[in-house]
């Protein structure tokens, strides 16, 4: 996983290519050898484009093998890490975590559901396509403990009861009301039909919980 570093303003402009420029080692074992790198902060005599403006913040990450990345936003989480599979799965994750009280839940976890099956047929197979002294251990068992914590999630989502019965909390809610003092009829039945849409956002507020509350806990 890359660590996310913040740069409050750009000292020079960025460049979308840049220029290739040689450089040499200055210690290590490569101490003295030329090398190739690419300078981001030279424009490129093809055609370039500025990225970052000089006077920009942006965020800046770098892998152990592979280039610099950045970007002005905060990066996602999917673009911290170079597995396929952790990448995926925290996509999936943002995907939950972004529903509101107004997205149709059974729709949303159908969708959802069908990734996740996707992703737990993929760690399924390649598991299988491993030799079969290799399949209970180091990878393999990775493997295995992946397919577990997604098929965990996926049973998990489909036990979630979407269902918001609003014919039936409106007739909770005015069965449990009562006319207040000097209040006129208009008034009460607005005041019930204001509990009955407070009612449906508690529940549909309690639906989104629960399914934002299953996250993947592997590795």
């Amino acid at each position: 996983m890359a660590r996310t570093h913040f740069v409050k303003k750009a000292r020079k402009n960025i460049y979308r290519d840049g220029v290739d420029v040689e450089k040499v080692h200055k210690r290590g074992k490569n101490a003295g050898q030329k090398y190739t790198t690419t300078d981001k902060s030279k424009r490129n005599p093809n055609g370039d484009e500025i990225r970052i403006a000089k006077g920009e913040s942006y965020y800046w990450w770098k892998f152990r093998f592979g280039g610099l990345h950045i970007s002005k936003t905060r990066p996602k989480q999917s673009q911290l890490t170079q597995s396929e599979f952790l990448g995926t799965m925290y996509d999936i994750q943002d995907t939950i975590s972004e529903l509101t009280v107004d997205d149709d839940f059974e729709s949303s976890i159908s969708e959802i559901t069908s990734e996740l099956e996707t992703l737990r047929d993929e760690c399924e197979e390649r598991r299988g396509n491993m030799p079969e002294q290799l399949q209970d251990s180091g990878s393999g068992e990775m493997l295995q403990n992946r397919y577990d914590e997604v098929d965990n999630m996926i049973s998990e989502l489909e036990g979630v009861d979407v269902e918001v019965d609003e014919g039936e909390i409106k007739e909770d809610v005015k069965a449990n009301a009562e006319k207040e003092e000097g209040e006129t009829q208009e008034e009460f039945k607005d005041r019930v039909e204001e509990e009955t849409e407070e009612e449906i956002e508690n529940k549909r507020e309690d639906v989104l919980s629960e399914i934002q509350g299953i996250k993947y806990c592997g590795e």
